[in-house]
Formats: C-alpha cells, structure tokens, sequence
C-alpha cells in the first residue's frame, strides 16, 4: 500500500507539473501563421475601408483581432472605421484597448478622446486628452478641443 501512495503522490505531482505545462503552451501566443492570417485580413480590413464597406471591414478587422488579438494596428484601424460609421462606443472599445497595449499612443488617446465625445461623455473625452498632453504637450488642437468641449 505504501508504494501505492507513492505512485499516487508521483503521479498527481506529474500531472500538476504536465498541466502547468500544457497551460502555459496554451498561453504562449500567436503563431507564426496566426500573424500572418491576422496581417491577411487586416490588408483585408484596410481595402473595405478604402472602397467604403465599412462594415465589411469591421469584419475583417475581427477577425484579425481572432489571430491576434493584441495587434494596436487592427485595433486602431477598427476605431476609425467606427468613427466613420457613428459606432462610437465599438471605437471606445478599440482605442481603449490600443492605449491599454500602447500607452504612449497619442493619436489613440486622441481618437478615443473623440469617440468619448461622440457617444456624449465629455468629461472622459476631457480626461482622455489630458492624457495626451501629458506625453505630448505641444499639441494645440488637442487643447482646443479640450476648450471646445468644456462649452458643450
């Protein structure tokens, strides 16, 4: 019996140590090829966003986002096209991601400023480009519409 315990303990050990193990390869991140599906469907993103499908390209830009969901460009490509169509709490989501990755980010501080703005919560537009200016304050349209938006 004392073997069998031992054999218990090794093998719970073993199993812990190869879940761990397993858990963190689920973890490690896009491919190779993943970076290239998501670069694919980016492209694809960018060309409807061109021709004026935005929602076409919204949809390429998730899917993208599958592949690679930490990619600021997809991210930041997908706020705009939000912006373009008056989704301005979808492009709130994006850019917030893109500055939550990046928060250096001054044109996605910017946009998410605007995309704040746009779905009525100036207060957080007006933080947002604080912000900004904390990293770059040299930017005089972004303390205009700082000013601007203080009398809406």
């Amino acid at each position: 019996m004392r073997l069998f315990k031992g054999t218990l303990a090794a093998l719970m050990v073993f199993t812990f140590v190869a879940g761990v193990s397993f858990a963190g390869e689920a973890n490690a991140g896009p491919t190779e090829d993943d970076y290239r599906k998501a670069d694919e469907h980016n492209i694809k993103g960018n060309i409807y966003d061109d021709e004026g499908k935005f929602q076409e390209a919204i949809e390429e830009y998730r899917e993208a986002l599958k592949y690679d969901p930490e990619d600021t460009g997809t991210l930041f490509n997908m706020g705009i096209v939000c912006l373009k169509i008056n989704l301005p709490g979808e492009a709130v989501q994006a850019f917030e991601r893109v500055v939550s990755i990046d928060s250096k980010d001054i044109e996605a501080y910017n946009l998410l400023g605007l995309a704040y703005r746009s779905s009525g919560d100036t207060d957080k537009a007006i933080d947002t480009w604080k912000k900004s200016l904390t990293i770059d304050p040299e930017q005089e349209k972004v303390k205009q519409m700082i000013e601007e938006s203080k009398n809406l």
